[in-house]
């Protein structure tokens, strides 16, 4: 596997989404995510960006409610990183 800043866009989306369906959102964050992102929810159109779309089934635990979500997910790339993320969702 390459190393980070050799990935290409298809590359990181691609080991994005492998971590993501296997729960592994953690290990994504730290191989994938500048130390420097930037996190907004709402819209975004730009340039070299791609877009995931999530299903989640989430429990909030301090209530102990569950709900499914689904939402699309647009990220930026920049030397191999996830550098800006924007998610779009209705609850």
């Amino acid at each position: 596997m390459p190393t980070a800043i050799d990935m290409t866009t298809q590359q990181v989306a691609d080991t994005l989404v492998k971590l993501c369906s296997k729960g592994k959102f953690d290990e994504a964050s730290e191989a994938l995510y500048s130390p420097d992102i930037v996190s907004i929810e709402g819209p975004l159109v730009a340039g070299s960006h791609f877009a995931v779309k999530f299903k989640l089934d989430i429990t909030f635990k301090p209530e102990a409610k569950r709900f499914t979500m689904e939402e699309i997910a647009v990220y930026k790339v920049a030397n191999g990183k996830v550098v800006h993320e924007e998610f779009f969702y209705s609850m």
